[in-house]
């Protein structure tokens, strides 16, 4: 499985000598559709991480794409990593499925999110991990049924989670890494492991209300890792930013 860490460029450092590939969050689509560099620094190799904030409908697919296509020609990049998150839009829906061939064409490689597996059939699926309830093998099974395995990349998302019991939602609230390190330390729970999310968890009262937090460390982070290994997919994502602090333990995988 090969393995890409998607960073800024401030961020480089501290993946320095680790042997995961590089998703470079430095380009965007910008308010006039163009394809924007959010840093000086020259980047070569590993992947064009693709994001596109607050950014207007696409509204001309075709000079976009070959704008894409030409940096990554001369920037050595394999391909491009367009998360545009978990709701389709005509217009990105459009684009990627003009992408998706010409990028092909090139042997380069084309990452999307599952809202667009479907409309983009060239490009690999980023299925998120990150599960409050149900199993992920589940999930991962039904993403190889929808989109085929060959396909299927792992979207692996950090989890830091407070869950209100009962949590009719199962929506919870985001917790930082020092909350969730200070709940530790004050707490001193039992912590259990989930091997239907993969996460960890654990359990305390707080003015009569009982609370559930689920999170995610580098043996869990592992464990999903390992889960994807056996089900022979062959890219997982991690974000940089959410995982500086494990990078040295997840080297060992």
């Amino acid at each position: 499985m090969q393995i890409y860490l998607t960073m800024a460029p401030e961020d480089y450092r501290k993946a320095a000598g680790l042997p995961f590939r590089t998703a470079h969050l430095a380009y965007q689509i910008g308010e006039d559709g163009r394809l924007h560099r959010r840093s000086a620094r020259q980047t070569q190799g590993g992947l064009m991480a693709l994001s596109d904030p607050a950014a207007p409908p696409i509204r001309e697919s075709g000079p976009l794409c070959r704008e894409i296509l030409r940096t990554c020609i001369n920037h050595a990049f394999e391909g491009v990593c367009a998360d545009f998150g978990p709701q389709s839009t005509p217009d990105r829906a459009a684009f990627l499925t003009e992408l998706g061939p010409l990028l092909q064409r090139s042997s380069k490689k084309l990452f999307v999110s599952a809202a667009y597996g479907r409309t983009a059939p060239s490009a690999h699926v980023l299925v998120n991990t990150a599960l409050s309830g149900g199993t992920l093998a589940t999930l991962l099974a039904d993403a190889c049924r929808t989109f085929g395995r060959e396909r299927v990349a792992l979207d692996i998302e950090r989890l830091r989670m407070d869950f209100l019991l009962p949590s009719p939602t199962g929506e919870g609230a985001l917790l930082s890494r020092e909350a969730l390190e200070a709940l530790l330390k004050e707490r001193s729970p039992s912590v259990f492991f989930s091997h239907e999310l993969c996460a960890k968890y654990f359990t305390y009262q707080q003015d009569g209300q009982a609370h559930f937090v689920l999170f995610d460390d580098a043996d869990t982070i592992r464990c999903k890792l390992n889960l994807g290994k056996k089900m022979a997919f062959p890219y997982a994502f991690l974000l940089c930013s959410e995982v500086e602090d494990l990078l040295e333990e997840l080297r060992r995988n």
